[in-house]
């Protein structure tokens, strides 16, 4: 794979999650045209909580049309769909603060 700045942005993500869930499930769906389109970049099934990752290579980038659909679809859904615009560190602590919520 390319470490392209968004990629730089996801390996960096992941890390993150790794270190604060050890035993995540991850799944990065294929983009383009086998991929569905707007899904986000990487999605995570920690402690039977779904989270959903939009990966913006900049700090201030928006999601598309599209992604933005899909991300309310989960929200909507029950799941927590964020978009990490850059090494956002409130955004990780965002998903740490959703798996780690009492139901």
């Amino acid at each position: 794979m390319a470490s392209t700045p968004e990629n730089k942005i996801k390996n960096w993500a992941d890390k993150q999650i790794l270190t604060a869930f050890p035993n995540r499930f991850k799944f990065m769906p294929v983009p383009g045209r086998w991929g569905g389109k707007g899904i986000p970049d990487i999605l995570y099934c920690i402690n039977s909580k779904f989270i959903a990752v939009e990966v913006k290579s900049t700090t201030g980038m928006i999601p598309t049309a599209i992604q933005l659909k899909k991300m309310s679809e989960i929200s909507e859904s029950g799941g927590l769909a964020v978009c990490m615009d850059g090494k956002n560190l409130s955004v990780i602590q965002q998903i740490v603060d959703y798996v780690n919520e009492v139901q």
